[in-house]
Parts: C-alpha cells; sequence; structure tokens
C-alpha cells in the first residue's frame, strides 16, 4: 500500500473516462482525478494505475495494454509494422552465451569444465548458431579461484570452441564489472565491482576501454581462426553499460547486447515481464536480449536447475501464441553445465527448439534487426500503398490478417508473405527502400510465385510471376515454401546444378527440402502441361 497525492487532473467532456477517483481538496471541497481516460488526441494511463507491484519480483498490468491501446488506434488505418520477430515467414531463433564459468568444473565424470561440456553436449551436437563469448579474465586463468598455470589450457579449449562453424564470437569483458556506469542512479546492489582476480594482478578500477576494446582485442588476437573476428559485445553485472560504454562499442565497431527481463511464464504470468527490445542512453541505444537466462529462472542458479531454466519453453510458448511477441533466444551462461540436471535442462531447451518451425540467426544479426527496425521509415503513399525505408536488415513487416494481401505485380522488393492466425507477414527482399501495395485478399487472384516461408535466409536473382532464382545458406537442411501456383501445376526445378520437376499440391503450395547451401531456380511450367496428371 502506497500514500499517494491527490492531482487535480480530469478528462476532457470528449474523453473516455477508464478510472476516476472522487476525493476532496484541502479546504474540503469535492475533487476529482481522473488518471487514466482516452480521447480523439490520445489518452493517459498514470502509474501507480499501470502495473501491480505484487512483489519485487511480480507484476501485473491492471489493464491489458493491447486492448487499452487498441481501442484508442482502432479508428486509425492499418499500416505495415516492423517486425523484429519473424523472418521469411517463420519465427526467429538466436542463441547466445555469456562466458561466466568457462573454466569451472563440472560434477561429470573426470570433472571437465563447463567449457567443454557445453562444447561437447550444445555445440558439437546441435546444428544452430551460437554467439559464445568468454571473459579474459577467465581464460587467461586470472581469477582468484583459478591457476595462472592453466592459461593455455583455457584458451585451447576456447580456440577449440570458437573454431566451430556455427560459433560465433563475443566478449563479456575483461574482468566481469558488475556496475558498468558510475553515473547510474539506479546501479544495483554488489559486493563487488567486478570478479575477485589474483593477488598478482593490479585492477584497482574498471577501465571502460580496457573492458571493452581491451578484451576484444584480446580475442581477435589470440583466440579466433583467421577467418572470425568479434562483433558482439555482450554485457556483465546489471546489464546497465552507460552512454561511454556504448560509444566505446560503436566506435569499435561492434553490436552490443544483454539486458532486458523477459521472464513471463508460469511464475510471473503477467506481460509485464515482457521487455522492451531497446534501451536508449543518450544518443546511443542498448538492445536487449529477447529473453533472459538461467540464472533468472533457477533461483540465482540456487536450484532447482531442471525445473527452473526448463520453464523457458513455457516463456517461448507465452510469447507466441496468442500473439507473436519476442523471438526464441536461448540466453544461459557456461556454468550451466555444473550439474546433470542443469545440463538437462539445456538439453531439453534445444531439443525443443530442433523440434519448432523457426529460422535460426545469429546474435549479431538479431541485434542488427532490431537496430534497423527503430531506424525504420514508413511513409504513407495512398490507401493501401506504402514506402518502406531501412538499411535492409529488417526484412518483415506485420500486417492485420483482414488488411490485405501484397500485390507483387504492383510491389517492389517484396518476395512473399504468410497469414497466421490475424497476423500477415510479409517478406522483404532486404533492398534500402520496399514499396508495398495491397489488395483484398478476398477478390484478388494471387497468381505470382512467391516465398511462403523459409527456416534459413533466402537471397534473391529473380522472382517473377513464373519463376524464381535464389540462393538459401542455412546451418541444416532448409525447409523452404512457395506459393501463388496453380493446383497441381508442374514446376521444373534446377537445384545445384541437378533437373527435376515437382507437382505443387491441392493449395498451391510446392515445399522444398534443400542442402544447407543451395542455388534453385524454379519455373513453373504453362498450360496445357501444368494442368497434366
Amino acid at each position: 500500500p502506497r500514500s499517494l497525492g491527490f492531482k487535480d487532473i480530469t478528462a476532457p467532456a470528449i474523453a473516455q473516462v477508464y478510472l476516476s477517483i472522487s476525493g476532496e481538496d484541502k479546504l474540503g471541497n469535492p475533487a476529482r482525478f481522473d488518471p487514466v481516460f482516452l480521447a480523439p488526441w490520445g489518452g493517459m494511463w498514470l502509474e501507480p494505475y499501470v502495473v501491480l507491484r505484487a512483489s519485487q519480483e511480480n507484476r501485473l498490468f491492471y489493464a491489458d495494454p493491447f486492448r487499452f491501446l487498441g481501442q484508442w488506434l482502432k479508428a486509425a488505418p492499418s499500416f505495415p509494422v516492423p517486425d523484429t520477430t519473424t523472418r521469411d515467414g517463420k519465427r526467429l531463433f538466436y542463441s547466445h552465451i555469456d562466458g561466466d564459468g568457462f573454466a569451472s568444473l563440472t560434477h561429470f565424470p573426470g570433472h571437465p569444465t563447463c567449457a567443454e561440456v557445453i562444447r561437447t553436449k550444445i555445440l558439437e551436437r546441435y546444428p544452430l548458431p551460437v554467439t559464445a563469448s568468454i571473459v579474459e579474465a577467465d581464460t587467461r586463468g586470472l581469477l582468484k579461484t583459478l591457476k595462472p598455470d592453466d592459461r593455455q589450457r583455457y584458451e585451447n579449449i576456447a580456440r577449440s570452441i570458437f573454431a566451430l562453424p556455427n560459433v560465433q564470437a563475443g566478449s563479456h569483458s575483461y574482468t566481469h564489472p558488475f556496475s558498468w556506469d558510475p553515473a547510474d542512479p539506479n546501479p544495483g546492489h554488489f559486493d563487488r565491482v567486478n570478479v575477485q582476480l589474483n593477488d598478482s594482478v593490479s585492477y584497482p578500477t574498471v577501465d571502460l576501454e580496457r573492458e571493452i576494446k581491451g578484451s576484444i582485442d584480446y580475442i581477435n588476437q589470440n583466440l579466433l581462426p583467421k577467418n572470425k573476428k568479434v562483433e558482439l559485445m555482450l554485457w556483465s553485472g546489471n546489464c546497465r553499460p552507460g552512454v561511454r560504454a556504448l560509444q566505446i562499442c560503436r566506435e569499435a565497431g561492434v553490436e552490443n547486447m544483454n539486458g532486458g527481463d523477459t521472464i513471463i511464464s508460469r511464475l510471473y504470468p503477467g506481460l509485464s515481464e515482457v521487455a522492451p527490445r531497446t534501451m536508449p542512453w543518450g544518443d546511443e541505444l542498448q538492445i536487449f536480449a529477447a529473453n533472459q537466462n538461467e540464472f533468472m529462472y533457477a533461483n540465482g542458479f540456487q536450484g532447482p536447475f531442471f525445473g527452473g531454466f526448463a520453464d523457458v519453453i513455457d516463456t517461448f510458448e507465452r510469447t507466441e501464441k496468442p500473439r507473436r511477441l519476442k523471438p526464441v533466444n536461448v540466453y544461459y551462461h557456461f556454468y550451466s553445465s555444473t550439474f546433470l540436471s542443469s545440463m538437462r535442462a539445456l538439453e531439453k531447451i534445444h531439443d525443443w527448439c530442433m523440434s519448432q518451425p523457426l529460422h535460426p540467426i545469429t546474435a549479431l544479426e538479431y541485434a542488427s534487426i532490431v537496430r534497423d527496425a527503430r531506424r525504420t521509415k514508413i511513409f504513407y503513399l495512398a490507401p493501401d500503398h506504402w514506402l518502406i525505408a531501412n538499411s535492409g536488415k529488417l526484412k518483415t513487416l506485420r500486417i492485420p490478417a483482414d488488411a490485405g494481401i501484397p500485390d507483387l505485380h504492383l510491389c517492389k522488393g517484396v518476395s512473399g508473405y504468410k497469414t497466421e492466425g490475424s497476423v500477415t507477414y510479409i517478406h522483404t527482399t532486404g533492398e534500402a527502400r520496399t514499396e508495398l501495395k495491397l489488395a483484398d485478399a478476398l477478390t484478388f487472384d494471387p497468381d505470382h510465385l512467391r516465398l511462403v516461408d523459409s527456416s534459413a535466409g533466402v537471397q534473391f536473382h529473380e522472382l517473377n510471376p513464373m519463376h524464381a532464382l535464389f540462393q538459401v545458406k542455412g546451418w541444416d537442411t532448409v525447409q523452404v515454401t512457395f506459393g501463388g501456383i496453380r493446383p497441381g501445376a508442374y514446376v521444373d526445378i534446377h537445384q545445384n546444378k541437378e533437373n527435376g520437376r515437382l507437382k505443387a499440391d491441392a493449395n498451391g503450395l510446392l515445399k522444398l527440402s534443400l542442402p544447407a547451401h543451395s542455388t534453385v531456380a524454379l519455373t513453373i511450367q504453362r498450360p496445357p502441361y501444368a494442368a497434366a496428371n
């Protein structure tokens, strides 16, 4: 319970008032406070009537924000929205590992390091892209709990991980700062500034240049094969970098990620447990992780381990239905392999991911998509006609399913679309300018070859009503579906120098299973051949 001052704010006569409080002023005269209302020009939804803080960890919206804002927006025409959850018709997947616990010993036979177990049981087993990071002081054996003489062993393990084709390199800093910005008004409470180092190391204060650029240079020069470099900084500790740390990342040419507390699940069922995508710091931008890690799900990694982090699957499901709010982000630390139960949770999560129709990308790609979504500009040209401008990293637009479907004869830079429930996802080809023209789905004949969905990136070289030439590049066998074909029509396929002929199904769909790296040409046969059995 809190005692709050009574504010002298009343809604205008034209407003729809959702909450009104009656009281008296200091002189005993009747007074009214309208903290929640909507008017044609906008409205107000004031604290403390936004979120009920049931506990420090659990918050619930007093109202459904989608319904509340929908009431205001319902009179506005539908428009395409930059979507960061989906690419080419499938929900995005990405994974990243914070470096904590890299050199810690596990409870497995022989007590291998956590990094070795993660390498064997996750990174080498599942054909999924993963961004792995290290704490420099960890791999160099500079932690109080490690021996500097073991540095060569730890660095060799790191090299073996970064050499894997599905692993991208990230930095988790030099000494894992718990609080990054000395000017931060809300830094959190920590017993130490960073991890405890050996007595031989003199490092009295956190040096942002050393933590970021210094650790990146160390990884690039000592741990990576020639074809890789660090392109992502993963924040540690309170994950509140502040302006200067973000500036250093930008100047070094690396993206940043971490922070954000998306933990909606059975324990935390409210929509307020879905974090935003970004946090502005001055003119800089922090990219939040799409989901939280096992530390939050396993009670500060005190347990239960299997029944803790495995609940992230519940989070993935709650951010998919009734509406897709986030991609699937498997985010954890190397110390997740410490115990058999915590390792089993990690395997269960990856097995679930492998069973889902996802579109895997790297953590860097996701961060780039989020940044591009923020910069995307949408220009209204005419009814059902827009121009979308961005850098081409953001390649998915979302519209209500009843708003229509793209007329691919008139669109520019649109490769296809897919309707799921109440939403239509529109796929673009990644051009700097996309022109979108919609047609009535009930009356328009979509007689144009189009991409419906793909489990990997598709790069089109040609796309017209009867023909497509494209390349796919994935991490495993790629599943691609095309539509806009007459049911039963034959389609000639030329794939990696092999020729064949396939037949569209009764819904006019053509489903392809392609090698991870393929160049494919499709040509729809014209009548009368298309009608032959």
